[in-house]
């Protein structure tokens, strides 16, 4: 058995990674051969995410976040001017926790996405890239890319992925393109503590076959989640866990509906309206149409 030790250096002593005299290589070097497998695995990746979920395990580090400019259940922003501090202030917030509060205090590179237009509020929205693409108009889709990178620039963002660049992050469980809308909490509602409340009631299995007792039963405002690294919760796995919503769909107006599922994995709909629980690569899935009451 053997086994190492790396020494912090004498107080005051920057250690050689942190130590701006030294060359890039030399830092380098001595970074990874601190880094656990774990920490290594976790600077592959440029994920949506923020500090905001206390189930979000950002411990280890990662490479890249997209950073939502509003925490959740927060008020906007009354105008652009202020979205841009508290964006700003936001991402200042959580790279201090990467640099101060991990391991190796390696910090994040904050990112956005303009692949066809500034993903925030307020921005304009092209065609997608196929769309594009499909105009055979290199100068139209130059002046494009150029009112992109104005917003961008307006919105006071360093960071972005877009038009430029030839590298596209799509997490699974994200969508790049939606097309159907998330159901609302106000036409979900479940029962808990013998009372109706909004959203569907969630029972956690740490296992993905929904066997046993749920190891967390809580109610969720909205089904939408990207839990492409990070556990749904504490005491849950990061992968090999399972989640059972029940619940009631308002429909808000008569006619044809569709309820439709996008995910990696598999999912089931209750009455076999939507039956993929075996499948384990990602998909949507879209019931066929079903006729509804309003207010049922």
């Amino acid at each position: 058995m053997a086994g190492f030790v790396l020494a912090a250096g004498a107080p005051g002593t920057p250690l050689p990674y942190r130590n701006p005299h030294l060359s890039v290589d030399a830092r380098v070097r001595d970074l990874l051969r601190r880094m656990t497998p774990e920490e290594k695995f976790w600077q592959l990746f440029m994920i949506p995410g923020d500090l905001d979920d206390p189930a979000n395990d950002y411990s280890h580090g990662v490479f890249g976040l997209q950073i939502s400019a509003t925490p959740r259940g927060a008020a906007p922003p009354t105008s652009p001017a202020e979205a841009a501090r508290a964006h700003a202030a936001r991402i200042n917030t959580i790279q201090q926790y990467f640099v101060e509060r991990t391991r190796l205090g390696i910090p994040i590179i904050p990112f956005d996405e303009a692949v066809h237009g500034l993903v925030r509020d307020g921005a304009t929205m092209y065609p997608q890239a196929i769309g594009l693409a499909a105009t055979w108009d290199p100068a139209l889709v130059g002046r494009v890319a150029e009112a992109i990178a104005s917003e961008t620039i307006l919105d006071g963002i360093r960071r972005k992925l877009g038009p430029s660049s030839d590298v596209r992050y799509a997490p699974g469980p994200g969508r790049t393109v939606r097309d159907f809308v998330v159901v609302p909490a106000a036409q979900l509602s479940s029962e808990a503590n013998g009372r109706n409340e909004p959203g569907l009631r969630g029972g956690y299995f740490d296992n993905p076959r929904l066997e046993g007792a749920p190891r967390i039963v809580r109610t969720d405002p909205r089904v939408d989640f990207g839990w492409t690294l990070n556990s749904p919760a504490r005491g849950i796995p990061f992968d090999w866990y399972s989640v059972r919503w029940t619940g009631a769909l308002t429909i808000p107006s008569e006619g044809v509906n569709r309820v439709g599922v996008q995910g990696n994995d598999g999912y089931r709909h209750h009455h076999v309206v939507v039956d993929r629980s075996r499948g384990r690569r990602h998909r949507r899935m879209v019931s066929g149409r079903t006729r509804r009451r309003r207010g049922r």
